[in-house]
């Protein structure tokens, strides 16, 4: 009986023992995954603040690009009226020509 007594504690204590040992194991793997979790949540933060950058830097290119737009069609209204110009000028000087050709000069 004594036999049965002392089998029976080390079958407890045998059982106690594996379930410290499933208990220490859960808790290495919650602590794992808790500090995997403080790296994505640290991988999201930095994701978000290079989105910020990337979406200020854009806005910085779009603006450059409109200014660079405006620049471009004052230079194409400024050609515009250059052509209307040098062309009227040459219609004047041709006039002029034909009326010195016809004065006999």
């Amino acid at each position: 009986m004594v036999r049965d007594v002392e089998a029976s504690e080390d079958k407890q204590a045998a059982a106690e023992a594996q379930a410290a040992q499933r208990r220490a194991q859960r808790a290495a793997a919650v602590e794992v995954a808790r500090r995997e979790l403080d790296d994505a949540q640290r991988a999201v933060t930095d994701a978000e603040a290079q989105l910020v950058d990337s979406t200020v830097a854009v806005a910085a290119a779009d603006e450059a690009l409109r200014g660079t737009r405006d620049q471009h069609a004052t230079v194409e209204r400024r050609h515009r009226q250059a052509t209307r110009t040098a062309t009227d000028a040459e219609r004047r000087l041709a006039k002029t020509q034909r009326a010195l050709d016809a004065l006999g000069e």
